[in-house]
């Protein structure tokens, strides 16, 4: 006989990043994303503005609470505040709507390379 799920949980951490540094890169550089849908199988590029250097402050614990059948039922969080000296990262930006944030944040992200002819004006 199989357990029966009621009353289990499933935890998971969740990294909060924070940009503390932008630096701009010149045309030509260009994140690579992989399309679904209509054009699964091609890749779009886009040009990539920055890296940004950005610090590891807090993590959030998550537990969910799962039901009878195995979906999440409610979720607990709590924030951990790191101290110093922080773990840090470098990661390629992509544009949003209010800014710039990691491309790599992007579930279709592939990796980020430098395209000169790509972009040139004709």
């Amino acid at each position: 006989m199989t357990e029966p799920v009621a009353n289990k949980t499933r935890k998971r951490t969740i990294e909060n990043w924070e940009t503390v540094s932008v630096t701009p890169l010149p045309i030509g550089w260009a994140n690579a994303y992989e399309m679904t849908g209509e054009d699964e199988g091609t890749t779009m590029y886009v040009p990539c503005p920055a890296l940004l250097l950005q610090e590891l402050r807090s993590v959030t614990h998550c537990t969910d609470w799962l039901a009878e059948d195995g979906s999440r039922n409610w979720t607990t969080t709590s924030d951990e505040n790191l101290a110093p000296p922080y773990s840090t990262r470098v990661e390629p930006a992509d544009f949003s709507d209010m800014g710039v944030r990691a491309a790599s944040d992007t579930s279709n992200y592939l990796c980020t390379l430098f395209r000169p002819h790509f972009f040139q004006e004709v």
